[in-house]
């Protein structure tokens, strides 16, 4: 009974710690999802794919086990597409992440251009589910950056060593939310993949 009783307390200070910073987390949703409509319409009206973002092929044989696949997209966008291409480069740059974000934006709005109506539909539980934990990815790098750089916007009367550790425990937190998300996101992509 006491390890329910933790668990629950661990994921109520996870979900607690997602919505700690609502501005934040709206802000950077709008610049996600604007920018997603913003990548459409501007392919839209120059038909030109001139956005790149490298993605991972699967073997056949991958595909053909949709676990496998689940567990595929999901190590993936969580090493590569959240920690390593947006909350990393926050690390050092704390605007760095916000400028991944609409990249990474407008480089979807793209490929939503040239799928069909039944294809976007059927992807747009992922977009969803990925989207958000990305916004959630781009957050905690931005904490971690801001809290080196000037602390008193995040924690008042704290040092950087003692920001920089709260900022990482947040961090740390807010990537539990981004790992049930992708999670959840990795699962319908390939339960919709095996499907169309």
């Amino acid at each position: 009974m006491k390890r329910i009783t933790s668990r629950s307390r661990i994921v109520a200070e996870c979900v607690q710690t997602a919505f700690a910073r609502p501005k934040i987390l709206v802000f950077v949703n709008c610049v996600l999802f604007c920018s997603i409509l913003l990548g459409t319409l501007f392919t839209l009206f120059t038909k030109v794919r001139t956005l790149y973002l490298p993605h991972f092929q699967s073997s056949s044989i991958i595909e053909s086990n949709t676990w496998a696949l689940a567990f595929e997209i999901f190590t993936a966008n969580l090493i590569f597409s959240a920690f390593v291409f947006v909350t990393l480069p926050g690390f050092v740059l704390f605007p760095a992440p916000m400028v991944l974000i609409v990249y990474r934006g407008l480089t979807w709005g793209s490929y939503l251009y040239y799928i069909s109506p039944v294809t976007f539909f059927a992807s747009l539980p992922t977009i969803i589910l990925e989207g958000e934990a990305y916004v959630f990815a781009c957050v905690a790098g931005m904490i971690v950056g801001v809290s080196w750089v000037k602390p008193s916007l995040l924690y008042e009367d704290l040092n950087r060593r003692e920001s920089l550790r709260l900022s990482t425990k947040e961090c740390l937190k807010l990537y539990a939310v981004v790992t049930v998300l992708l999670a959840f996101g990795a699962l319908v992509e390939s339960v919709t993949i095996s499907l169309l």
